[in-house]
């Protein structure tokens, strides 16, 4: 008869590291710092903050832009986020492309690509190099699934 010896098992869970950009990784002023701050403040829930970081024009069309970003991002945790690539489309406009994973009503970790128009302006409808970058919130609800 062979006898199993049991020992003594630790279990090891090792929670998954997401890579998440700071805005401090960009130069102040520039489109990639102000997407930054965007993300930064969704991932803290700060909707008054995000709002901030939204552009000018669609903030001048919204009656209530901090309620309706609270509805579009609430229910999804910010887990990660990652800038993979930026298109200058004009001196005052730039697209930047990049990853985000989140955690939604389902417990599952979601992996989106996202490409956010970000937009130089002084006041709504008036572009212009001297303005401050400001996220069109609406490209950056627009998300394609990875893996």
């Amino acid at each position: 008869m062979n006898l199993v010896e049991k020992k003594d098992l630790a279990l090891t869970i090792t929670p998954p590291s997401y890579i998440f950009q700071q805005p401090s990784e960009f130069f102040q002023g520039s489109a990639e710092r102000t997407l930054s701050e965007y993300m930064l403040a969704w991932k803290n829930q700060d909707w008054d903050k995000m709002a901030s970081f939204t552009q000018k024009t669609w903030l001048d069309n919204e009656t209530d832009p901090k309620g309706l970003l609270e509805v579009w991002y609430d229910f999804k945790t910010l887990k990660g986020f990652e800038i993979t690539n930026v298109e200058k489309v004009s001196n005052v406009t730039t697209d930047i492309t990049c990853i985000v994973q989140y955690e939604a009503i389902t417990n599952q970790i979601s992996k989106k690509q996202i490409t956010a128009r970000v937009v130089k302006e002084t006041e709504a409808y008036t572009p212009n190099e001297q303005g401050q970058w400001g996220v069109n919130p609406t490209s950056a609800i627009k998300e394609i699934e990875i893996d």
